[in-house]
């Protein structure tokens, strides 16, 4: 029986759909499978268990701190499939992705699986105690670190879009202090925000930014940003409407 080794790379929402991928792959294969979830990169600084609670992935899965010495990248089924072109089968199986490379008919079903570790539930229930959930309307403007997202997904799109809906209540993820300071001046009472440390540079950010993931899911729809996995991943694991603003 081979053993998958994947290495997880970039964010947590990027994390996350390549390590479906990979339980997917690894179910398929009947193969074993260790995910590489190294905490030091600078775009996520946290252990899994910070995140996700381990016991909500399959027992089959293994997860380590440690890098890949020389991983193939995969981000896509065609990488995919030219590496197992190469694959002489007899080795295990060593690559490295942030993207959806591997799907099949449980793919969202595993996703859904996935739960928030204890800290980022912590959060979710000190901050969002008075939401109501099927109502509210999901917001995840994007500013700091994804250019696209900032150019695809001006601020003032989102605003005309809650401007245009004065009655409903707002779960707002995003990373930007001024945003933020602006809503709670224009929408007084009606935006609720999952987290308090905006900063991704830290354990403590990255718990909150999952503390954002987990609310946007639970939201009636989510209004997300332009070339976010974040958005796209907080929609599938909803399963809610997504609408790009």
């Amino acid at each position: 029986m081979p053993t998958l080794h994947l290495q997880l790379c970039a964010g947590f929402a990027n994390r996350v759909r390549a390590m479906i991928s990979g339980i997917c792959l690894a179910e398929d294969l009947n193969a074993n499978l260790v995910l590489h979830w190294f905490p030091r990169s600078v775009e996520c600084v946290c252990s899994l268990k910070s995140v996700l609670d381990p016991e909500s992935l399959p027992k089959t899965c293994k997860v380590v701190p440690d890098e890949l010495y020389n991983p193939v990248e995969v981000l896509s089924p065609e990488d995919l499939n030219r590496f197992f072109h190469r694959w002489d089968k007899t080795s295990d199986i060593e690559i490295k992705s942030y993207g959806i490379f591997y799907t099949n008919e449980r793919w969202e079903e595993h996703l859904r699986r996935l739960r928030p570790s204890p800290m980022v539930k912590e959060v979710l229930e000190r901050r969002t105690a008075l939401v109501d959930w099927p109502t509210a309307i999901g917001v995840h403007i994007r500013r700091t670190d994804n250019k696209k997202s900032i150019e695809g997904s001006p601020l003032e799109s989102f605003l005309k879009k809650m401007r245009e809906d004065m009655e409903s209540t707002y779960v707002i993820a995003t990373d930007d202090k001024e945003v933020r300071k602006q809503l709670e001046e224009e929408f007084i009472g009606r935006c609720f925000f999952p987290s308090f440390v905006l900063s991704r540079r830290t354990e403590e950010g990255m718990v909150h930014g999952a503390a954002d993931f987990f609310a946007l899911s639970k939201c009636s729809q989510i209004w997300g940003s332009y070339a976010s996995s974040y958005s796209e991943i907080a929609s599938r694991y909803g399963n809610n409407l997504l609408t790009i603003v």
